[in-house]
Formats: C-alpha cells, structure tokens, sequence
C-alpha cells in the first residue's frame, strides 16, 4: 500500500536515473558482450563535467499505459526469440546497474509515482 501526501492519482509510473564517471563506463563496457553495450549505449547520455570529471547518466522509465524507454530499443547483436531478448534486455540492465554501483562511483535514484 502507498501513503501519499500531496497529490494522489491512481496511475503508477517509475523511473530511475544512475550517474557515474566516464572512465568507469569506459573500463565497464570493456567487460560486456556486444549485446550489454547496446543496452548501456542505449540507455546512456554525457553530460556535463561534475567537479572535473566527465559524467555519464543512465536513464529508463515506465508507466501504467506500458510505454517505457525499452519500446524503441533494438540489437543485431541479439540471438534469440522474443522473450529472449526480453529477459537479456532485463538482465543487461541490471548486470550494467551492479557493475556502476560496485565501482564506487555512483549516484542513483528510483522513484515510484
């Protein structure tokens, strides 16, 4: 059960935002399969400099209506079926936010709306 206070909609959306440095992106994508780049690829931008250090962010949504960042991802580099590439897809993700999160170097949020 949620307890909100503010306003309180009955639709639910989450996202998640993790920034770390561009040298422990470098060194983490040298570890990963041509699949697991395409999803870190996709799913991260460059930013600014934070205190002299290039920045990285990965970013990925979803809401109630089923839309969610992973709608406009493809690979070539995916062998598989449908449900393959979807449970690779989960499992790259989560493979890129253990590694970001074990360097050290990291600043993440989840929200639930």
């Amino acid at each position: 059960m949620k307890i909100r206070i503010g306003f309180v909609s009955n639709s639910s959306s989450s996202s998640f935002v993790m920034f770390t440095t561009k040298e422990v992106y470098d060194k983490m994508l040298e570890g990963f399969t041509p699949f697991e780049k395409d999803v870190a690829e996709f799913l991260s931008k460059s930013t600014d400099d934070f205190m002299g250090k290039e920045m990285i962010v990965f970013s990925t949504f979803s809401d109630p209506g089923g839309n969610s960042d992973w709608d406009e991802f493809t690979s070539e580099n995916h062998e598989g079926d449908e449900d393959e590439f979807h449970e690779d897809v989960y499992d790259a993700w989560e493979k890129i936010k253990k590694e970001v999160k074990d360097s050290g170097v990291c600043l993440s949020k989840s929200t639930d709306w």
